[in-house]
């Protein structure tokens, strides 16, 4: 069961998923993921439509979640 979840939502948080599968996000709203770190959420929420606004206190890792967006949305700014 475990590596269905990983193969389809990711290395997503905990916390995260489970605001989902309470529906407390709502489809297509804007999500501040604070503390990003390298993007572990941003994937699936990039892929199911989320307008993802992240921020982190490292600038190496705010490099990498820009260059993993690009990559995912290239039609965002």
């Amino acid at each position: 069961m475990t590596n269905e979840l990983v193969s389809q939502f990711g290395d997503i948080d905990i916390y995260l998923f489970d605001q989902l599968l309470r529906g407390r996000i709502p489809p297509g709203a804007t999500v501040l993921d604070a503390g990003c770190g390298f993007g572990r959420n941003l994937v699936y929420l990039l892929r199911q439509g989320y307008d993802v606004q992240a921020v982190d206190a490292d600038s190496a890792a705010v490099d990498t979640v820009r260059a993993l967006a690009a990559r995912l949305a290239p039609a965002l700014p």
